[in-house]
């Protein structure tokens, strides 16, 4: 039995689990959300209101169909001495719903965010110190990963010919000022590692059958110090094996020609004497 997960920044339903009801009753319900989009879900009567708030994005609730009271206190009850089958329920957002949070020790910044100009709510100061809300930054993320960047590049507009901060946002600091969780920051890893290797013209490898393959490598010693001898090209994840000499290498992928360090993963030019060894890659941005 399955039933969808509504995404919190699109409200499209996306897969969430499945489940097995041994002899339970199927209950078919309709959710409709604020832009009058349905989604239907089928739920056993034995199962309880809470699984149907897990269908929701962040900062919504639901009413009743008949007595329009907020169903968030009754979320431990029954479905069925709750709703009947084929009921249409109402999703509601919460007046005060500011969708991410900031999180602690995160510098804020008193200016309005650049994308949704909002004031209300807390807003990020980006490393090039431009402001903008958790939430706002992720739906940016994400719109820009749909269509095919593999780069996250400040949008602040300085004036009216257009001109642009363009800045870089490392992954790093998307994931902290837009307070992601592990699936969130795995999701735009893989899309990250798809987007480059559509870019590339390659054929998208199995990512986890090359996670085995660098995890599953040699050690060697560069200069004394061990370090694995499989390393994935820290710009277009062409593996390279360390067949001996010195530790700076050039990716031979042709259109790519990275040189970096094999014992630091970082570009040739930020690279130091005597950097540390970057551990067994298990992430491929």
């Amino acid at each position: 039995m399955e039933f969808s997960q509504s995404d919190a920044s699109t409200g499209q339903a996306v897969p969430f689990t499945s489940l097995e009801h041994t002899g339970d009753i199927m209950m078919k319900l309709t959710l409709v959300f604020p832009d009058k989009k349905r989604k239907t879900i089928r739920l056993g009567e034995r199962q309880r209101v809470k699984f149907i708030l897990k269908c929701l994005p962040r900062g919504a609730y639901i009413k009743h169909p008949q007595r329009r009271t907020k169903l968030i206190t009754h979320q431990r009850r029954l479905l069925r001495k709750v709703f009947k089958d084929g009921d249409v329920i109402s999703v509601v957002y919460q007046d005060n719903f500011v969708g991410r949070r900031l999180r602690q020790n995160i510098p804020t910044s008193s200016k309005k965010c650049m994308i949704t100009l909002e004031t209300n709510s807390k807003r990020a100061k980006m490393p090039c110190g431009h402001a903008i809300t958790p939430q706002a930054l992720y739906d940016f993320c994400l719109s820009e990963l749909e269509s095919g960047k593999t780069e996250i590049k400040c949008p602040f507009v300085y004036n009216f010919k257009a001109a642009a901060c363009g800045s870089i946002w490392s992954f790093e600091d998307i994931e902290r000022y837009a307070n992601l969780d592990k699936k969130e920051t795995t999701f735009i890893e893989s899309k990250v590692f798809e987007n480059k290797m559509k870019n590339s013209s390659r054929e998208i490898p199995d990512t986890n059958e090359m996670l085995a393959f660098l995890h599953n490598s040699p050690r060697i010693f560069i200069f004394g110090i061990s370090c694995p001898q499989r390393r994935a090209c820290p710009r277009c994840y062409n593996i390279i094996e360390h067949a001996g000499g010195c530790r700076t290498m050039r990716c031979e992928y042709p259109g790519c020609g990275f040189v970096f360090c094999f014992r630091c993963l970082s570009e040739k030019t930020k690279c130091i004497i005597d950097c540390k060894t970057a551990p067994t890659q298990f992430e491929l941005i």
